[in-house]
């Protein structure tokens, strides 16, 4: 992984560059500074992000996919649609969540662009169904990559008020399942990783899991499948009634020898030795680089307890231990890392945890701190990430 760093504070640009084969791989994290509204916020963040691909030699036409953490998503997502921001964002993938950043402003972006000299690499929205509304992005060279984002998961008529997690859960995956098949997709196979965002997760994560393993039942994903790798995370949900949203990565095109789930027992047991359908990694082989799809880790020992119950800066630790772990298995560390998201359930431990990050990463990780709550009370802290290191396989190039 090379590094490229502009600062890696609040109100910042942080940015990691990986070059392979002549494709550049890209990740941004930029906040808005405290104080300011949603419109102002946004307008600091293109103005930063621009510098940054400047810096890069990039573009917004090589934007794929954005995830924007908004303290207030409910009041301010209709307002930021308006934005310049949002037009420069908007020909890609664009996944609004309703996590705070707990350093900064109102507002922070992660940002994911693919750059390649290559030719004959198509780009273009996913719709979902019928919907005039995107779906997501796709990326079609030597492999069909799609990124999915369920923005409008709830545009049809029937009202959603007073429905269950369970119910909304199932009808996201179907709607998925429609982008899927639209590229002649199946979430079986081509499903790598999923993010999935949960209003009030200690009431309606149990209502979750039960849908999920259901919903994958029918896909033919049972005990002893390969899972997708997958984040499970609270997180406030616009528009009314509605508590769950989705964020999936599907890739075809790779051979069963490209995609390899990762696991560290010593450190941690398998998800599902506790009913839990996920992987704790997904690892995806191509010809001129590897990447490590991180899942959501938490302060879990071998057998699947929490460790250090009420100590964020501890939990930390240990989660950072066992996603170098993860990592470790294939011969890879912690400074392949593109960028590290952590979640916290309280913001009041924010600095406790910024503090275990900064002393234990290498500094050019870029990193971003959100309030979201895990799906265990007595877990204060979770971190997901994205690894990527060269290889030589003998398999097509990415993408």
């Amino acid at each position: 992984m090379q590094h490229s760093l502009a600062d890696n504070g609040p109100n910042s640009a942080a940015y990691s560059v990986f070059l392979g084969a002549g494709t550049r791989e890209a990740f941004l994290i930029i906040s808005s500074p405290a104080g300011t509204g949603i419109v102002e916020a946004a307008d600091h963040i293109l103005r930063k992000l621009e510098c940054a691909l400047e810096e890069i030699g990039s573009q917004h036409l090589h934007t794929v996919f954005s995830r924007l953490y908004f303290s207030e998503v409910e009041k301010d997502w209709p307002t930021f649609q308006g934005t310049d921001l949002y037009t420069k964002l908007s020909h890609a993938a664009v996944s609004p969540v309703g996590q705070a950043p707990v350093e900064g402003g109102c507002l922070s972006l992660l940002c994911y662009q693919v750059v390649s000299s290559r030719s004959g690499i198509e780009r273009g929205l996913v719709k979902t169904g019928n919907s005039d509304s995107a779906a997501g992005f796709r990326l079609h060279g030597n492999y069909r990559t799609m990124w999915l984002c369920d923005i409008n998961n709830n545009k049809d008529n029937d009202p959603v008020d007073g429905k269950n997690v369970e119910f909304q859960a199932h009808r996201i995956f179907e709607r998925i399942e429609k982008s899927l098949d639209s590229e002649g997709m199946r979430w079986s196979r081509q499903v790598l990783r999923t993010w999935i965002f949960i209003s009030s997760i200690d009431e309606n994560y149990a209502g979750l899991i039960k849908a999920r393993q259901e919903f994958f039942e029918t896909q033919g994903l049972s005990a002893g499948a390969r899972y997708p790798a997958s984040t499970g995370i609270g997180s406030e949900i616009p528009g009314p009634g509605k508590l769950i949203r989705l964020d999936a990565l599907a890739v075809s095109g790779l051979s069963e020898q490209q995609v390899e789930s990762l696991n560290a027992p010593d450190w941690m047991p398998a998800a599902m030795t506790y009913g839990v359908a996920f992987e704790r990694g997904i690892k995806i082989i191509y010809g001129d680089r590897i990447h490590y799809h991180i899942s959501g880790t938490a302060s879990i020992d071998a057998v699947g307890q929490i460790l250090y119950p009420g100590d964020a800066g501890a939990q930390t630790n240990r989660a950072l231990q066992n996603l170098a772990a993860l990592l470790g298995a294939d011969g890879s560390n912690l400074g392949h890392l593109a960028y590290l998201i952590a979640y916290v359930r309280n913001v009041s431990e924010a600095g406790d945890v910024r503090s275990m990050l900064k002393n234990t990463l290498p500094p050019t990780v870029p990193i971003i701190i959100v309030r979201g709550a895990v799906c265990r009370p007595g877990w204060l802290v979770e971190i997901e990430g994205l690894a990527i290191r060269a290889c030589d396989s003998g398999f097509k190039n990415f993408p």
